[in-house]
C-alpha cells in the first residue's frame, strides 16, 4: 500500500521504456525529455530526468521519472501516464528513433525500395500552392523541398517555445494549431488558430532570436519543418519571398506588443483577425 500524499503532496512517476540499439543514448535522453516538456500536469521543478538502466535482448532501456504537484486518484495516474507515453510516441516517430519490437524480428523484404524522389516531390506538393512558396520558382522549391521533412505532433504537444530560437519554419500540412503569447501579466493569451497552408517560425528570419510566440497542437498536427539555415539561404535569394515573409514577421511582432501593452480597444481576437495570412488566403494557402 502507498500513500502518495503523506508529507508532501507532490509524487514521482517512473516511465521505462525501450529504444534500438542503433538510437544513441543521449539522442534518445533528449528526446524523452523534449517530450514531456510543456506539459500542465509535469512540474518543471524539480525537473524531469532519464536513466539508462539496461541493455536488454532487443532494446536499450530507459527510465523518464517526472514529478507531479498532487495525487489524486488511480485514474488520474494513468492519465497522467497516457499522456507521456502518447507524447513519447510522436516524438519518436519525429525523431526517427526507433521503438523495437520485444523479440527479434526478420524481415524479409520484396517490394519497391523507397524513393527519395518521391517525398521530395511529395514536400514540392505541400509547399508549391502556398502563398508564400509560390513566389519561388520550381528549382528553389525543389531544393527547399530536398532538405525538409514532415513531421507529425501530438495534441497538445508544444511545436514552438515563447523564449526559445526557433529553428525552423513549419508549413501546416493537416491539423489545427493555437498561437498564443503572454500577456502584459505574464498569462498566455490565444492569439490565433491556424490551420493547413498556415505557417509559423517566421522568427528564424530574426536571427537567434527567441520566438515570442508558442505554437501548440490543438490535435494531430502533420507540418513540414524547413530549417532555418535554408530557409535563410532562400530568401537572400528571393526579394518577393523574404518580403512576404518579412510582413507575416511585423505583423506577428505587433500583436505580441499590444497584448503585452495591454491596449484596450484590441482584443487579441481581433488583433488576429488583422494577420494578412489569414486574410488573404484560404485554408491551402492561396490568395482568395
Amino acid at each position: 500500500i502507498y500513500n502518495y500524499t503523506m508529507i508532501t503532496p507532490t509524487y514521482r512517476e517512473h516511465i521505462a521504456v525501450g529504444f534500438s540499439y542503433n538510437d544513441p543514448p543521449n539522442k534518445v535522453k533528449r528526446m524523452l525529455l523534449d517530450a514531456v516538456a510543456g506539459s500542465d500536469q509535469i512540474l518543471a521543478s524539480p525537473p524531469p530526468s532519464v536513466l539508462t538502466v539496461s541493455y536488454d535482448d532487443s532494446s536499450i532501456g530507459y527510465e523518464l521519472v517526472v514529478y507531479v504537484k498532487e495525487y489524486r486518484s488511480p485514474f488520474s495516474r494513468m492519465q497522467l501516464r497516457d499522456e507521456i507515453l502518447t507524447r513519447i510516441y510522436y516524438g519518436a516517430q519525429r525523431t526517427g528513433i526507433n521503438i523495437p519490437f520485444p523479440i527479434r524480428t526478420l524481415y524479409h523484404f520484396d517490394g519497391e525500395r523507397p524513393d527519395p524522389k518521391g517525398k521530395q516531390q511529395e514536400i514540392a506538393g505541400y509547399l508549391q500552392p502556398n502563398f508564400y512558396f509560390a513566389t519561388l520558382d520550381t528549382v528553389v522549391l525543389e531544393h527547399v523541398a530536398g532538405v525538409a521533412t514532415v513531421q507529425t505532433y501530438g495534441r497538445h504537444e508544444i511545436v514552438v517555445t515563447a523564449g526559445r530560437p526557433a529553428a525552423a519554419l513549419f508549413v501546416i500540412v493537416r491539423g489545427r494549431a493555437e498561437l498564443s503569447a503572454l500577456d502584459a501579466e505574464g498569462d498566455a493569451q490565444t492569439v490565433d488558430r491556424l490551420g493547413t497552408g498556415d505557417i509559423f517560425g517566421e522568427s528564424v528570419l530574426l536571427g537567434n532570436r527567441p520566438s515570442t510566440m508558442t505554437l501548440t497542437a490543438l490535435e494531430d498536427l502533420t507540418v513540414v519543418r524547413i530549417p532555418s539555415a535554408v530557409i535563410n539561404e532562400v530568401v537572400e535569394r528571393n526579394p518577393r519571398f523574404a518580403l512576404a515573409l518579412d510582413e507575416l514577421v511585423e505583423e506577428r511582432l505587433r500583436i505580441v506588443r499590444a497584448l503585452r501593452e495591454k491596449e484596450p480597444s484590441v482584443s487579441p481576437a481581433a488583433m488576429a483577425d488583422t494577420m494578412p495570412a489569414k486574410d488573404n488566403l484560404s485554408a491551402n494557402g492561396r490568395v482568395s
